[in-house]
């Protein structure tokens, strides 16, 4: 389906409209983060995926005996030794922007200019993958031919332009976090190019391909609470091929999707607590009618709500006395808020109501919460003291 690349072109324009025009970084942050995750699974997988090639193809190869593909092997061990030096160096700058580890709550986009910019992360990093891609040359054996195919594929990333410091770092810091999680997928991919190229050396001209082909399933929101609606969107995405692919079936969380206009869209109302993991696979039959099957994953958290409720006498009010208090649940709008009480009486909206006690003893206040799915759901509870005014 040409359609797919259409679509999947379409979606890399968004998201770069959104990295450079988008002020809502609180509603946006969790896709930036939901592509982070997608990037850190593709990259794991396609290097995972070329050191069993080069271990079958340059250190097992029945058709050579190990002796003629040595030196082959060597290089191709010493390429990914300075890949997984740079990747080793991306890993601790996403490591020094996360607001966790440096012990704060501050992850705009001044702060990431500082780190990135001010203290000249970005150049350092800007310099090695420049200085990784051209060492590749040294590997494959003075072929320069991949790199000049790197510059094309992935000009953002390897086609260094006066101002790539700041084209990459000048959004928050999940924009910052996810576009250092896509610089290491390129990398993975760059890798993979030059390993082939090795690999086609030492079978003497043999054309040897790796499929480049790829799912790729997004999350809506990979933050929500119980009783929210989970959604992900699932796609395959020829990288880079004009040809025209078919998509036989896509599976997501061990449910069959049927896609739309190539997009299968899978649902569900999250439960439980902590990470959920969901698995996949989409299966394409390529224009000379081979079927492959590619794996997908998509994750999400599931956090539980918390209610706050203050009053302007803390946990103790008087009888028959109105009482202002302030009612909110993380995560969730003051209209889908609903709050009851017994032993008195309550009026007000939107985080905002009134208590009056009936009489001395103790009143209950229930916090409960409208899920996306149209359920009431019970939050927390919380038990005033009442006392003779």
């Amino acid at each position: 389906m040409k359609n797919i690349a259409i679509i999947a072109l379409s979606i890399a324009l968004v998201v770069m409209l959104i990295l450079h025009y988008s002020q809502r970084q609180d509603v946006l942050t969790p896709t930036f983060e939901s592509l982070e995750m997608e990037f850190d699974y593709q990259e794991r997988k396609v290097r995972k995926t070329t050191r069993d090639h080069v271990e079958d193809a340059l250190l097992n190869n029945p058709k050579h005996g190990k002796e003629k593909t040595k030196s082959y092997y060597e290089h191709a061990l010493q390429l990914q030794k300075r890949c997984n030096t740079l990747i080793y160096l991306i890993d601790s700058l996403k490591y020094a922007l996360n607001k966790k580890n440096r012990g704060d709550s501050v992850g705009s986009s001044e702060t990431v200019k500082q780190l990135m910019i001010g203290a000249g992360m970005a150049r350092e990093l800007k310099t090695s993958i420049n200085n990784t891609i051209d060492s590749f040359v040294v590997w494959i054996m003075d072929d320069t031919y991949p790199k000049e195919l790197l510059k094309r594929l992935y000009p953002s990333t390897f086609a260094i332009s006066s101002g790539w410091e700041k084209a990459h770092f000048s959004g928050t810091e999940a924009m910052a976090q996810m576009e250092l999680s896509r610089l290491k997928n390129h990398l993975a991919y760059a890798e993979e190019l030059s390993i082939s190229r090795i690999i086609e050396k030492a079978n003497s001209g043999c054309v040897f391909r790796f499929d480049q082909n790829y799912g790729i399933a997004l999350a809506r929101n990979t933050y929500l609470l119980p009783g929210d609606l989970f959604e992900a969107s699932m796609f395959f995405a020829p990288k880079p091929d004009p040809d025209d692919y078919k998509v036989l079936d896509m599976e997501l969380g061990g449910r069959k999707l049927v896609p739309v206009n190539g997009i299968g869209t899978y649902t569900t109302v999250a439960t439980g607590n902590g990470l959920q993991t969901l698995d996949g696979k989409i299966s394409v039959q390529n224009p000379q009618g081979y079927i492959n099957s590619y794996p997908v994953m998509v994750c999400y958290m599931v956090v539980q709500a918390l209610a706050s409720v203050k009053a302007d006498s803390g946990q103790i009010i008087y009888a028959g006395v109105p009482m202002p208090i302030t009612v909110r649940v993380a995560g969730t709008a003051p209209k889908d808020i609903v709050v009851t009480t017994s032993g008195g009486s309550l009026s007000g909206s939107n985080d905002k109501y009134v208590i009056t006690a009936n009489e001395t003893g103790r009143l209950i206040l229930k916090v409960a919460r409208r899920t996306e799915a149209g359920k009431l759901q019970p939050v927390d509870s919380t038990i005033f003291l009442v006392r003779e005014k």
